[in-house]
């Protein structure tokens, strides 16, 4: 039976973890962060609120955040500092490194500022299971693909290193999952308890708000949709039967998965677009990514693409070298006693 679970470890442990599926995610959760902060002031985010009379809010663990570290006088350095940080992230530079970064930056976010919302909160939970997924990552950037696993060539105390990071980034991929399927097993559960969403209801009220409803002049063209009683209940029990399948990705085959991601990104989409939380949709996608995308299942067309790039900053490179060289060549220079010379 031992002999049976070490098999089994050491094939899960070879499985391939590291591919553009998880850098593709990780870029889009950046993103939703980067776009809170890029396009808000400090004072809009960190700002006074009932019982946090001073702002950033540092409290416990949270005093070492990058806004409390900063000071109250300074937040619109660490806004930018946050920036940059999160651009270096999106970026897929040494994901080993920049894992680790935008767990930070994303708590610091969370503990400090007053306005923030699910999105933020996902955000960090994904981006601390990711940590050790990240330190187990060997590659320059999270575009390329994972070199194969192999640990015959080395130490017995580095391979047992290594096996043992490697099970532990296995086993939060899995823990994604989990908390995935929880947020959305989560959401359905807890509309049930609330008549409008019994009734079918819920969804006019939430399109119709002042706040966070549809904007005019579209408000205008869709009531005649919003007062009919069986789209209403069909929109509002679809939401909740769109949230206890995508729940149900935990068990469903790669084809299912398949689906389902494109359904949740649409969903998330649309939510965007009627209530304009675009920063929480990012973040979701990049959750669902991780969630119904088998992370040895490379994107094509980002394969493609990043190639490309990859091709045209090579070529780039070698026409400036070149270049730089030939004008070595002909630069000229003087002698001894001031003869001209050619190098």
């Amino acid at each position: 039976m031992l002999s049976a679970l070490g098999s089994k470890v050491r094939a899960a442990i070879a499985q391939p973890l590291h591919s553009n599926v998880l850098g593709v995610a990780r870029t889009v959760i950046a993103l939703g962060t980067l776009g809170t902060l890029l396009f808000s002031r400090a004072s809009d985010i960190l700002r006074p609120a009932v019982g946090f009379s001073e702002s950033p809010h540092c409290a416990s663990v949270g005093k070492a955040g990058l806004f409390c570290l900063t000071g109250a006088d300074h937040l619109e350095l660490g806004r930018w500092l946050a920036v940059a940080a999160l651009l270096l992230v999106a970026s897929g530079w040494r994901p080993r490194l920049t894992g680790l970064l935008h767990w930070y930056v994303v708590t610091s976010l969370f503990s400090s500022g007053t306005l923030v919302d699910g999105g933020d909160q996902a955000a960090v939970v994904l981006t601390f299971l990711l940590v050790p997924i990240t330190l187990a990552d060997p590659r320059r950037w999270h575009w390329s693909a994972a070199p194969p696993v192999s640990l015959e060539r080395t130490t017995a105390r580095r391979a047992l290193g290594a096996s043992a990071l490697r099970l532990l980034a296995l086993t939060c991929a899995w823990a994604l999952r989990l908390q995935m399927a929880g947020i959305y097993f989560q959401a359905c559960v807890s509309k049930l308890k609330v008549p409008e969403w019994q009734d079918g209801t819920a969804v006019y009220y939430w399109f119709t708000d002042p706040w966070f409803g549809i904007p005019e002049p579209v408000r205008s063209l869709v009531m005649p949709l919003l007062t009919n009683g069986m789209v209403v209940t069909a929109i509002t029990w679809g939401a909740l039967a769109l949230e206890i399948f995508l729940f149900s990705g935990l068990v469903a085959t790669r084809r299912t998965r398949r689906a389902l991601l494109v359904l949740g990104i649409s969903f998330h989409a649309m939510i965007a677009l009627i209530h304009g939380l675009l920063s929480f949709a990012l973040v979701m996608w990049g959750g669902l990514i991780l969630f119904l995308r088998p992370l040895d299942q490379e994107f094509a067309a980002v394969r493609r693409l990043t190639e490309r790039l990859g091709d045209g900053v090579r070529l780039v490179g070698a026409r400036v070298r070149r270049r730089a060289g030939n004008e070595g060549e002909a630069l000229p220079t003087r002698g001894a006693r001031g003869a001209v010379v050619r190098s």
